[in-house]
């Protein structure tokens, strides 16, 4: 069996990752519909809210979200919070 020359090696090389990446993203967004499926098939509507609307209720929150900060470890507040 031949190898590939040197120049389709390393195209073929660097189709891998994109391969890969696209791969993953694919089954993330698998995973998400799944679970947004199992969300509204237990008869909650998910709705999206309007810039003012999150801004209010990140402001009326801002206790519960100290006393979280407070609980957790820094890294997984920042990782939820944001």
């Amino acid at each position: 069996m031949r190898s590939l020359s040197p120049a389709p090696r390393r195209k073929k090389e660097e189709r891998r990752p994109q391969a890969a990446t696209e791969y993953a993203r694919q089954a993330s967004d698998d995973r998400i519909a799944d679970r947004i499926k199992t969300i509204e098939d237990s008869g909650t509507e998910i709705i999206t809210v309007d810039e003012d609307t999150h801004n209010e209720l990140v402001e009326a929150s801002s206790s519960v979200r100290e006393s979280i900060e407070k609980a957790v470890d820094p890294a997984i507040y920042k990782a939820y919070i944001k």
